[in-house]
């Protein structure tokens, strides 16, 4: 299981990416990123 720990830049960083209104974009990256991730991993075990 994973733990995700929020630093107090990336809650800055989160204020700052709602207030541009960029937050769909950014968690549509994260979520490619995460599902990437993910795929590789799999990959490695087998």
């Amino acid at each position: 299981m994973y733990t995700v720990i929020f630093m107090t830049q990336a809650q800055k960083d989160a204020k700052k990416l709602t207030t541009s209104g960029l937050k769909k974009k950014a968690l549509k990256l994260l979520y490619f990123a995460w599902s990437d991730f993910r795929f590789y991993i799999r990959l490695m075990l087998g």
